[in-house]
């Protein structure tokens, strides 16, 4: 599957949710607040693309 997203802001918290996701092993190709918000759909246990998207965005 391949996604594309955009997004018009920054990520409040992106700087600690950065730092958890590289914790848990996640590397980071950028410094986009996108980067973020796609290791934390990739990372999601929720059962559908719809479902770890909502999940993810939650987070920020």
């Amino acid at each position: 599957m391949s996604v594309g997203v955009c997004h018009n802001g920054n990520l409040i918290n992106a700087q600690s949710l950065r730092r958890s996701l590289e914790h848990q092993g996640s590397i980071f190709h950028s410094s986009s607040d996108t980067e973020v918000i796609m290791h934390l759909i990739r990372r999601s246990k929720a059962p559908t693309f719809e479902d770890a998207l909502q999940e993810s965005l939650r987070k920020n």
